[in-house]
Protein backbone atom coordinates (compact mmCIF):
# COMPACT_ATOMS: atom_id res chain seq x y z
CA UNK A 1 0.00 0.00 0.00
CA UNK A 2 2.97 2.53 -0.22
CA UNK A 3 3.09 5.29 -2.78
CA UNK A 4 4.96 6.96 -4.78
CA UNK A 5 7.38 9.81 -3.55
CA UNK A 6 6.10 12.54 -2.71
CA UNK A 7 7.80 15.27 -0.73
CA UNK A 8 5.07 17.30 0.93
CA UNK A 9 1.84 14.62 0.36
CA UNK A 10 -1.30 15.62 0.82
CA UNK A 11 -2.04 14.98 4.86
CA UNK A 12 -5.77 15.19 6.25
CA UNK A 13 -6.53 15.67 9.70
CA UNK A 14 -10.29 14.94 10.98
CA UNK A 15 -11.80 16.47 14.06
CA UNK A 16 -14.44 14.91 15.52
CA UNK A 17 -16.88 16.63 18.09
CA UNK A 18 -20.06 16.44 20.01
CA UNK A 19 -20.97 19.66 22.38
CA UNK A 20 -17.21 19.94 22.86
CA UNK A 21 -17.56 23.95 22.37
CA UNK A 22 -15.12 24.24 25.75
CA UNK A 23 -12.14 22.74 24.16
CA UNK A 24 -12.89 22.82 20.22
CA UNK A 25 -10.84 26.25 19.47
CA UNK A 26 -7.50 25.05 20.77
CA UNK A 27 -7.91 22.12 18.34
CA UNK A 28 -8.71 23.91 15.48
CA UNK A 29 -6.56 26.46 16.59
CA UNK A 30 -3.72 23.69 17.16
CA UNK A 31 -4.32 22.12 13.55
CA UNK A 32 -4.47 25.92 11.44
CA UNK A 33 -0.86 27.12 13.17
CA UNK A 34 0.89 23.95 11.98
CA UNK A 35 3.98 25.12 9.89
CA UNK A 36 3.46 21.86 7.15
CA UNK A 37 1.50 23.63 4.31
CA UNK A 38 -0.32 20.99 2.57
CA UNK A 39 -3.25 19.86 5.16
CA UNK A 40 -6.94 19.08 4.17
CA UNK A 41 -8.90 19.55 8.05
CA UNK A 42 -12.05 18.49 8.07
CA UNK A 43 -14.85 18.86 11.20
CA UNK A 44 -17.44 16.11 12.10
CA UNK A 45 -19.91 17.40 14.14
CA UNK A 46 -22.44 15.23 15.81
CA UNK A 47 -25.22 18.09 16.09
CA UNK A 48 -24.19 19.73 18.92
CA UNK A 49 -26.22 22.35 20.70
CA UNK A 50 -23.82 24.04 23.05
CA UNK A 51 -21.68 26.54 21.09
CA UNK A 52 -19.84 23.94 18.95
CA UNK A 53 -21.69 25.18 15.34
CA UNK A 54 -20.67 28.28 16.07
CA UNK A 55 -16.75 28.16 16.44
CA UNK A 56 -16.91 25.68 13.40
CA UNK A 57 -18.32 28.51 11.79
CA UNK A 58 -15.72 30.94 12.76
CA UNK A 59 -13.11 29.34 11.52
CA UNK A 60 -15.18 27.62 8.13
CA UNK A 61 -13.05 29.60 5.68
CA UNK A 62 -9.79 27.90 6.80
CA UNK A 63 -11.36 24.26 6.82
CA UNK A 64 -11.94 22.30 3.79
CA UNK A 65 -14.83 20.65 5.07
CA UNK A 66 -17.43 20.35 8.30
CA UNK A 67 -20.64 18.73 8.48
CA UNK A 68 -23.36 18.47 11.24
CA UNK A 69 -25.27 16.00 12.08
CA UNK A 70 -26.68 13.15 14.21
CA UNK A 71 -23.82 10.30 14.15
CA UNK A 72 -24.17 6.97 15.83
CA UNK A 73 -21.18 7.97 18.07
CA UNK A 74 -17.41 8.78 17.91
CA UNK A 75 -16.35 5.84 15.33
CA UNK A 76 -19.63 6.90 13.34
CA UNK A 77 -18.39 10.17 12.88
CA UNK A 78 -14.30 9.28 12.20
CA UNK A 79 -16.15 6.77 9.42
CA UNK A 80 -17.52 9.73 8.03
CA UNK A 81 -14.24 11.76 7.84
CA UNK A 82 -12.50 9.06 6.16
CA UNK A 83 -15.24 8.93 3.36
CA UNK A 84 -14.78 12.33 2.69
CA UNK A 85 -11.12 12.43 3.00
CA UNK A 86 -8.81 13.21 0.27
CA UNK A 87 -5.48 13.74 1.82
CA UNK A 88 -2.84 10.61 0.99
CA UNK A 89 -2.40 10.55 5.21
CA UNK A 90 -5.27 10.78 7.71
CA UNK A 91 -4.51 12.12 11.45
CA UNK A 92 -7.87 12.12 14.08
CA UNK A 93 -7.06 14.90 16.14
CA UNK A 94 -10.65 14.90 18.43
CA UNK A 95 -11.97 18.38 20.23
CA UNK A 96 -9.34 18.80 23.45
CA UNK A 97 -6.76 17.18 21.76
CA UNK A 98 -3.29 18.99 20.22
CA UNK A 99 -0.21 18.54 18.25
CA UNK A 100 2.05 19.00 20.98
CA UNK A 101 3.92 22.21 18.79
CA UNK A 102 3.14 23.81 15.72
CA UNK A 103 5.61 21.76 13.69
CA UNK A 104 5.14 18.62 14.86
CA UNK A 105 3.55 17.43 11.06
CA UNK A 106 6.00 19.05 9.39
CA UNK A 107 8.54 16.74 11.73
CA UNK A 108 6.96 13.34 10.48
CA UNK A 109 6.98 14.26 7.55
CA UNK A 110 10.31 15.12 6.82
CA UNK A 111 11.26 12.07 7.95
CA UNK A 112 13.13 10.36 4.69
CA UNK A 113 11.55 6.94 4.49
CA UNK A 114 8.25 7.74 5.35
CA UNK A 115 6.56 6.84 2.19
CA UNK A 116 7.63 2.84 2.63
CA UNK A 117 5.28 2.83 5.23
CA UNK A 118 1.40 2.66 5.87
CA UNK A 119 1.12 3.80 9.58
CA UNK A 120 3.79 6.11 11.43
CA UNK A 121 3.23 7.09 14.94
CA UNK A 122 5.37 8.59 18.02
CA UNK A 123 4.97 9.58 21.42
CA UNK A 124 2.42 11.75 22.92
CA UNK A 125 2.03 14.38 26.33
CA UNK A 126 -0.37 13.12 28.69
CA UNK A 127 -1.78 15.54 30.85
CA UNK A 128 -3.10 14.92 34.72
CA UNK A 129 -5.57 17.39 35.49
CA UNK A 130 -3.48 20.15 34.37
CA UNK A 131 -1.37 19.33 37.40
CA UNK A 132 1.44 18.28 35.40
CA UNK A 133 2.25 16.02 32.13
CA UNK A 134 4.33 13.31 31.29
CA UNK A 135 6.36 12.37 28.66
CA UNK A 136 4.27 8.72 27.26
CA UNK A 137 6.21 6.55 25.31
CA UNK A 138 5.02 4.21 22.94
CA UNK A 139 5.30 0.62 23.86
CA UNK A 140 6.32 -2.55 21.78
CA UNK A 141 3.99 -3.48 18.58
CA UNK A 142 4.64 -7.18 20.19
CA UNK A 143 2.05 -6.12 22.91
CA UNK A 144 -0.44 -4.98 20.59
CA UNK A 145 -2.46 -7.76 21.33
CA UNK A 146 -2.72 -6.47 25.05
CA UNK A 147 -3.18 -2.66 24.92
CA UNK A 148 -2.84 0.55 22.51
CA UNK A 149 0.99 0.84 22.28
CA UNK A 150 0.32 4.66 21.21
CA UNK A 151 -2.23 7.00 21.48
CA UNK A 152 -4.54 7.28 18.18
CA UNK A 153 -3.86 11.25 17.96
CA UNK A 154 -0.31 10.10 17.70
CA UNK A 155 -1.00 8.14 14.47
CA UNK A 156 -0.46 9.17 10.71
CA UNK A 157 -2.25 6.41 8.88
CA UNK A 158 -2.30 5.73 5.01
CA UNK A 159 -6.24 6.78 3.54
CA UNK A 160 -6.62 4.17 1.79
CA UNK A 161 -6.26 1.45 4.47
CA UNK A 162 -8.65 3.19 6.65
CA UNK A 163 -11.26 3.54 3.39
CA UNK A 164 -10.45 -0.23 3.00
CA UNK A 165 -10.90 -1.15 6.91
CA UNK A 166 -13.30 1.77 8.49
CA UNK A 167 -14.02 1.51 12.09
CA UNK A 168 -16.07 -1.13 13.79
CA UNK A 169 -18.92 0.59 15.04
CA UNK A 170 -19.93 -2.63 17.52
CA UNK A 171 -16.88 -2.22 19.10
CA UNK A 172 -16.04 0.56 21.94
CA UNK A 173 -12.21 -0.39 21.28
CA UNK A 174 -12.28 -0.11 17.43
CA UNK A 175 -9.37 2.15 16.96
CA UNK A 176 -7.14 -0.79 18.76
CA UNK A 177 -9.31 -3.72 16.43
CA UNK A 178 -8.31 -2.14 13.54
CA UNK A 179 -4.60 -1.60 14.71
CA UNK A 180 -4.10 -5.29 15.38
CA UNK A 181 -6.23 -5.77 12.03
CA UNK A 182 -3.16 -3.72 10.71
CA UNK A 183 -0.49 -5.52 12.79
CA UNK A 184 -1.58 -9.22 11.89
CA UNK A 185 -2.30 -8.22 8.04
CA UNK A 186 1.63 -7.60 7.92
CA UNK A 187 1.55 -3.57 7.10
CA UNK A 188 4.67 -1.25 7.66
CA UNK A 189 4.68 0.80 10.82
CA UNK A 190 7.05 3.23 11.47
CA UNK A 191 8.21 4.64 15.05
CA UNK A 192 9.47 7.43 15.71
CA UNK A 193 10.49 9.31 18.77
CA UNK A 194 8.55 12.61 18.19
CA UNK A 195 6.16 13.37 21.04
CA UNK A 196 3.25 14.09 18.39
CA UNK A 197 0.17 15.02 20.38
CA UNK A 198 -1.28 16.27 24.07
CA UNK A 199 -4.20 14.85 25.30
CA UNK A 200 -6.04 15.16 28.59
CA UNK A 201 -6.46 12.25 30.85
CA UNK A 202 -9.84 11.15 31.90
CA UNK A 203 -11.18 10.88 29.06
CA UNK A 204 -14.28 8.74 28.11
CA UNK A 205 -12.36 5.79 27.50
CA UNK A 206 -11.01 5.62 31.20
CA UNK A 207 -14.10 6.42 32.39
CA UNK A 208 -15.24 2.94 30.83
CA UNK A 209 -12.43 1.59 31.01
CA UNK A 210 -13.70 -1.94 31.54
CA UNK A 211 -16.07 -1.56 28.57
CA UNK A 212 -13.00 -0.60 26.58
CA UNK A 213 -10.96 -3.73 27.71
CA UNK A 214 -13.62 -6.03 27.02
CA UNK A 215 -13.98 -4.27 23.62
CA UNK A 216 -9.83 -5.02 23.14
CA UNK A 217 -10.52 -8.56 23.78
CA UNK A 218 -13.00 -8.88 21.53
CA UNK A 219 -12.03 -7.43 18.45
CA UNK A 220 -8.09 -9.55 19.46
CA UNK A 221 -10.20 -12.85 20.07
CA UNK A 222 -11.72 -12.03 16.51
CA UNK A 223 -8.43 -12.31 14.49
CA UNK A 224 -6.55 -14.43 17.11
CA UNK A 225 -9.21 -17.27 19.12
CA UNK A 226 -6.51 -18.13 21.76
CA UNK A 227 -6.95 -19.48 25.35
CA UNK A 228 -3.67 -17.64 26.37
CA UNK A 229 -5.47 -14.01 25.73
CA UNK A 230 -8.57 -15.09 27.42
CA UNK A 231 -7.00 -15.66 30.55
CA UNK A 232 -4.73 -12.72 30.09
CA UNK A 233 -8.04 -10.50 29.51
CA UNK A 234 -10.40 -12.46 32.25
CA UNK A 235 -6.87 -11.47 34.60
CA UNK A 236 -6.78 -8.08 33.81
CA UNK A 237 -10.17 -7.42 34.17
CA UNK A 238 -10.42 -8.55 37.30
CA UNK A 239 -6.90 -6.15 38.36
CA UNK A 240 -8.98 -3.26 37.19
CA UNK A 241 -11.46 -3.44 38.71
CA UNK A 242 -9.67 -3.71 41.97
CA UNK A 243 -7.46 -1.07 40.91
CA UNK A 244 -11.18 1.33 40.51
CA UNK A 245 -12.19 0.43 43.79
CA UNK A 246 -8.66 1.99 45.49
CA UNK A 247 -9.20 4.82 43.39
CA UNK A 248 -12.61 5.91 44.21
CA UNK A 249 -11.58 5.19 47.79
CA UNK A 250 -8.59 7.22 47.61
CA UNK A 251 -8.88 11.23 48.75
CA UNK A 252 -8.12 13.52 45.25
CA UNK A 253 -5.06 15.34 46.96
CA UNK A 254 -3.58 11.08 47.54
CA UNK A 255 -4.52 10.17 44.18
CA UNK A 256 -2.46 13.43 42.79
CA UNK A 257 0.78 12.59 44.94
CA UNK A 258 1.01 9.02 44.04
CA UNK A 259 0.24 9.52 40.49
CA UNK A 260 3.26 12.36 40.80
CA UNK A 261 5.58 10.06 42.07
CA UNK A 262 5.21 7.47 39.99
CA UNK A 263 5.56 9.46 37.28
CA UNK A 264 7.92 11.43 38.99
CA UNK A 265 11.01 10.70 35.69
CA UNK A 266 8.77 10.78 32.97
CA UNK A 267 7.83 14.47 33.83
CA UNK A 268 7.59 16.96 31.30
CA UNK A 269 6.41 20.03 33.26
Amino acid sequence: MTSNYNPQPLVTIITVVYNGAEFLEKTILSVLNQTYSNIEYIIIDGKSNDGTLDIIKKYKNRTNKWISEPDKGIYDAMNKGIDLATGEWINFMNAGDVFFNDSIVESVFNINNHTQYDLIYGDCEYIYNSSFSIHKKTKSLDDLWKFMPFCHQSLFMKTDILKKYHFNLNNISADHELLYKCYKNKLKFLKTDLIIASYIANGESEKKCIEVIKGRWQGVSKLTPSLKIDLYYIYFIIKQNIRLVIRRILPENIKTTLLTIKHYNKKLF
